[in-house]
Order: structure tokens, then sequence, then C-alpha cells
């Protein structure tokens, strides 16, 4: 599967997805190829640390809009949420809504509060 990740809708092909780039969440699994628009670098370098094939598109402008915050799709790249230590898994989950967990939240809850901020 290829997925394409820009702000403006593109038709969708056979074998081929297209993901809002404001709403990156992570890398997706058994991707073979990705297309980035020029204006989400942090997108395109999460892709390439995964050893995914990007191809860069777009005009080469910068968006209005922000990109993801590097350290949210660095921890992405390199750690699921089960690899994430509670300390981190707050982190995130204030990072995604706004909303510190409490320091005595059980794991499993956090599990589940991430999984509902990053859906």
């Amino acid at each position: 599967m290829e997925i394409v990740y820009a702000i403006q809708r593109v038709p969708e092909i056979k074998g081929r997805r297209f993901i809002n780039a404001q709403f990156f969440t992570g890398v997706v699994a058994d991707v073979a190829r990705v297309f980035v628009d020029s204006a989400f670098p942090a997108i395109a370098e999460a892709y390439k640390a995964a050893g995914v094939p990007v191809v860069m598109i777009g005009a080469g402008y910068r968006a209005t809009l922000s990109e993801p915050p590097a350290a949210l799709v660095e921890r992405v790249v390199r750690k699921t949420a089960d690899d994430m230590t509670s300390a981190e898994l707050r982190q995130a989950i204030f990072e995604a809504n706004g909303r510190r967990p409490g320091s005595r939240t059980a794991r499993d809850k956090l599990l589940a509060m991430y999984a509902e901020a990053h859906r």
C-alpha cells in the first residue's frame, strides 16, 4: 500500500490511501512507499527513519499549518505505547490533548488514554 500525506485531498487509486498530514500520529506499518507534501518534512523523516521510500510532493511552499512536533514524530518512530514508560505515556497524552494524567493513574488506564488521544 502507498500513502499520500497532504492537506488537500487527492484522488485515491487502488493501492493508495490519502491521509490529511495535519492528523499524522505515526508511521503506518506495511507501507511500500509514501508521498509527503513538502510542507511536512517531519513526516518524511519519520518514514525515512523507518526505512520506507519517501517521495516529496508539492511546490515546496511552507504551509501555515504547523507540522507535528518533532518530539512526537521521534517518539512514534522509536517506540510503541507498550514500550513507553508511564512518564512518557503521560507526556504523550498531555501533548496530544492538553490534559495531564495524574501521577497515580494506572498503566492500563494510561494505555487506554493514549490510544484514545491518538485515534
